[in-house]
């Protein structure tokens, strides 16, 4: 169960998904015809990430609505107004990386999960552990990174 207490260190945004090593065989490669033992996991890992991405968004939206007028100090309306902003950013983020866990639930479901979606070829077994909504192998993602 998540609680509305965690940190913001607890929502580290761009990867922060800890899987185990139990969806790689015993080789340490997922393999194209990934089994669906391991593809349940997957889903069920991603599943999680996205209700706990929503509830994040949802709280904070609730906490936003507190207006600057209620806020009776100019340096606490100061604090929410950077708070604000770095919530917005953050709200920008959590809703990129619930678009992407949505998009890799839905490439398990249409079979595609762990294919590059540039190239065709398999995504390494511990990119997929770290970030398993990942869309690129690395080798496609390293330019795309480069281009940003």
């Amino acid at each position: 169960m998540i609680g509305c207490g965690l940190g913001s260190s607890s929502w580290l945004l761009l990867g922060q998904l800890a899987l185990s090593s139990s969806f790689l065989t015993a080789e340490g490669e997922l393999g194209r015809a990934m089994d669906q033992q391991s593809l349940g996991r997957f889903r069920r890992a991603l599943k999680e990430q996205r209700d706990a991405l929503h509830l994040r968004l949802v709280l904070t939206r609730e906490r936003r609505r507190l207006s600057p007028s209620e806020i009776k100090d100019e340096g606490d309306r100061g604090s929410a107004s950077t708070a604000n902003e770095m919530s917005a950013v953050q709200q920008t983020q959590a809703q990129s990386l619930l678009t992407d866990i949505n998009a890799a639930l839905d490439r398990i479901d249409a079979g595609t999960f762990g294919e590059c979606l540039n190239c065709d070829r398999e995504i390494s077994a511990k990119r997929l552990a770290a970030a398993p909504w990942a869309r690129h192998c690395i080798t496609c993602q390293e330019p795309i990174d480069g281009a940003v």
